[in-house]
């Protein structure tokens, strides 16, 4: 069964970061838009645990420091409840990984790296979001890509997929490579938070909000009641994220952790905020 975090009110309890191993190579990742020059060539591999995943390696051309951008924006997702495919640590050893350099003209290298559940889904018209069972979520997702400072949010990273459990189709995102000012975490400035989220806002989500607002009357009135406090990321959930011990691997020094943990809580504290003016267009 293919699945995504828990879409409940409730928080995770712990992150619980599953650690797998790669079984073998299914092929490239099928994303139709992704086919720029700065590609990360993420394979589909089949893992340990029977599931598929989307794999992003080291040494990859956008570079491994967009493993640790995933896998944080990942565990803020898991957290607070975004729709986003589950994720994994998984390891793929030496041999596999020559194989799939000597096949893909590329220079991976062995060991841990950052996977993505594989979801089985269609391409997405601007219109059909408003059509998915979980909707509700999408305040949730437009106040996250914002807060993350996502600027490569677009309709390629959002996924309708049929869940094999209920048989209704859900959206989920992708693909947070380029968040956090495009993996220079040390950039990141709290006081310059309202400004980047007004500026985010216009540029990647009113196009969004606007075509589920024709679509469904009052839907974002109510989508945004209630949502407040599990935006408000715990000092010790913020704690665990930076302390992941792959991060050291992937080239994550302390410095680099501290600004992100003040940036993560600075935007757990505007999201009342975001919700205000969210509140305000729609």
């Amino acid at each position: 069964m293919e699945k995504t975090i828990n879409h409940s009110t409730g928080r995770e309890n712990k992150l619980n970061i599953p650690k797998i191993n790669a079984v073998m190579r299914l092929g490239n990742a099928e994303y139709k838009y992704n086919s720029w020059i700065f590609s990360s060539k993420s394979q589909h591999i089949k893992a340990d645990d029977h599931n598929s995943y989307i794999v992003k390696f080291k040494n990859n051309p956008q570079g491994t420091r967009i493993l640790a951008n995933e896998l944080v924006a990942s565990s803020i997702a898991k957290l607070i409840n975004v729709p986003c495919p589950e994720f994994s640590i998984i390891n793929v050893n030496a041999g596999l990984v020559d194989y799939i350099n000597k096949i893909n003209s590329t220079n991976f290298a062995p060991g841990n790296q950052f996977a993505s559940r594989y979801l089985p889904s269609k391409d997405m018209l601007s219109n059909e979001i408003s059509n998915a069972s979980n909707i509700y979520d999408w305040s949730k997702v437009i106040i996250f890509e914002n807060l993350i400072q996502n600027q490569d949010f677009d309709k390629k990273h959002i996924l309708l997929y049929i869940d094999k459990k209920d048989k209704k189709m859900k959206f989920c995102v992708i693909d947070h490579g380029c968040a956090f000012k495009n993996q220079n975490w040390t950039a990141l400035k709290p006081k310059n938070i309202q400004n980047n989220i007004e500026n985010l806002l216009y540029n990647n989500n009113l196009k969004y909000i606007r075509s589920i607002k024709s679509a469904k009357k009052n839907i974002l009135n109510r989508i945004f009641n209630n949502i407040t406090d599990t935006f408000k990321l715990k000092q010790n959930e913020i704690k665990e994220i930076i302390n992941i011990p792959v991060l050291d691997e992937w080239g994550i020094d302390s410095n680099q952790k501290e600004a992100m943990a003040l940036y993560m809580l600075s935007f757990s504290r505007n999201t009342t905020k975001l919700i205000e003016m969210l509140r305000r267009i729609v």
